[in-house]
């Protein structure tokens, strides 16, 4: 997707931006992208699982990306009662991006 979005912005669009891979030798299976999380993952930082909302625990938003947000998401699934707190697993696939919006910063922010 973010590929997709790469050629699109700087071929059809001939946008002056450039995109970047790294590739890992990483054998594990990736985990399924969350319906409706495409544009957020372009602009590069999106929720994968919302915590539990009834909760009035302090919430925390376990950022990760690559590699690690594998031990991301098996944090998120530790019970509340053992963290005292509401965990939301975020996954920043495009940090650059997030970076410059300082989209974690801000608590009203929507992945």
């Amino acid at each position: 997707m973010i590929i997709q979005d790469g050629l699109r912005r700087m071929y059809a669009e001939q946008q002056d931006v450039y995109y970047y891979l790294t590739v890992m030798n990483e054998n594990y299976r990736q985990p399924a992208m969350p319906e409706g999380a495409a544009p957020s993952i372009i602009k590069g930082m999106y929720l994968f699982r919302a915590g539990e909302k009834k909760s009035k625990a302090p919430r925390v938003q376990l950022l990760g990306l690559g590699t690690i947000f594998r031990e991301v998401i098996e944090a998120a699934a530790l019970p509340q009662d053992r963290l005292g707190r509401r965990v939301r697993p975020v996954e920043l696939p495009e940090l650059h991006r997030a970076r410059a919006r300082r989209a974690w910063r801000s608590p009203a922010t929507t992945c």
